[in-house]
């Protein structure tokens, strides 16, 4: 009997575990079915439509072709006159005022007598040299005579001869000296001012009179460091006498230092003008302008200077530097399409309605939207009127 349940129980434990096989192998088929299934569902399924990819917005740009043109920048300073010659009449030597026949202000002409000076030592000086000439030209004719009938020697009538022309010196120094008490006018001019009155003792050197001749005035100015490069001799200006009504008088740069003032930091210019008339005066203050070579540059109206407004065309570079920026078309191949570049620009000079600058080449100036544009950037640009911008690229301003 137990022999019978123990096969009894051995077959059942074969029977369920055959079973189990059966079902785990039917559950792997249907798994790896399921799976072939769905990766030959997935390569048979169309590709899903790539993501459409926007393309980068292009900025745009106005601009005006700008050329240069000629302009002869100025520098504007402050002058005063001076006569372009002037001097002293001075005494020679120690003498007495007897007579001034000039009066202050007045026109002389070459050679008038302005101070009559007496110098009694002078005189006694002219009356001994006039004696001794007498007496050596007395004395060399008698020794010459007897020289010439051998009763002289050669060494008598040498010495005669040096005494006679001794005295003729001393004589031609004592006439010198007698010159001297008429102190004349040395060319053309006016007496600007006497300094002495009839009766004053005058020492050697002393000055009679100041004397300047009108007809040619100078102008005395001083010109900031970074300007003085820009004036060289014999550069042309114009003159605006204060006190003459707004009147332009030419002229031409006569000097100009080498060495300046160490505490302004400006160098010294004179100008030199006609003055046939005689209206402009020592001391008078005016407005000079000194004009340089003439450069290429352009001119900017006020109206399109304003910094960081839309139609600005002035900015700075990352560098801080003043420029504008303009489009090279040549950097991009479609067309009305080009590459930014920043250009330098020194400004030369200003009145009220803009300035002029120097710096950029002729092309394509961004009037319109310059500060929204990086240099090297792809832009689109097209063509603004001058009168939107302010921008004046045909002017031929002097």
């Amino acid at each position: 009997m137990k022999g019978d349940r123990g096969s009894n129980r051995s077959d059942q434990i074969v029977r369920r575990v055959g079973v189990n096989r059966f079902q785990a192998l039917f559950i792997l088929l249907l798994v790896v079915g399921w799976f072939t299934f769905w990766q030959i569902s997935y390569s048979m399924a169309p590709p899903p439509e790539p993501e459409k990819i926007q393309p980068l917005r292009v900025p745009y740009v106005g601009v005006t072709p700008i050329q240069a043109q000629e302009y002869r920048p100025s520098v504007e300073l402050r002058a005063t006159t001076e006569a372009s010659f002037s001097m002293n009449l001075n005494s020679k030597i120690r003498a007495t005022v007897i007579e001034i026949p000039v009066r202050q202000g007045q026109r002389v002409r070459k050679g008038q007598l302005v101070c009559r000076l007496q110098s009694h030592a002078a005189d006694a000086a002219l009356r001994q040299s006039r004696t001794d000439l007498q007496r050596a030209t007395l004395e060399y004719e008698g020794t010459r005579k007897l020289f010439e009938k051998g009763m002289a020697s050669p060494l008598a009538l040498r010495q005669v001869t040096n005494a006679l022309e001794m005295a003729k010196a001393n004589m031609a120094r004592a006439l010198e000296t007698i010159e001297y008490t008429r102190i004349t006018a040395p060319t053309g001019g006016i007496v600007d001012r006497i300094y002495v009155d009839p009766g004053d003792v005058i020492r050697p050197d002393g000055v009679c009179a100041g004397f300047i001749v009108p007809d040619k005035m100078l102008l005395i100015g001083h010109v900031a460091e970074r300007d003085v490069g820009l004036i060289s001799q014999g550069a042309d200006v114009d003159v605006v006498i204060d006190s003459l009504t707004g009147e332009r008088i030419p002229g031409r740069v006569t000097f100009v230092a080498r060495s300046g003032n160490e505490q302004s930091r400006s160098y010294r210019i004179e100008a030199e003008i006609g003055n046939p008339d005689g209206r402009i005066r020592n001391g008078m203050t005016a407005k000079m302008h000194v004009y340089a070579d003439p450069l290429p540059a352009y001119y900017v109206k006020s109206s399109a200077l304003t910094l960081g407004s839309d139609d600005s065309v002035l900015t700075f570079s990352t560098e801080g530097r003043l420029g504008i920026r303009m489009v090279d078309p040549q950097a991009d191949p479609d067309p009305n399409h080009g590459r930014v570049r920043f250009v330098p620009v020194r400004v030369l000079n200003s009145d009220r309605n803009g300035i002029w600058l120097a710096g950029p080449r002729d092309g394509l100036l961004i009037s319109v939207g310059t500060d929204f544009v990086a240099d090297g950037e792809r832009v689109r640009y097209g063509r603004v009127s001058e009168t939107e911008t302010g921008l004046n690229a045909g002017s031929s301003r002097p």
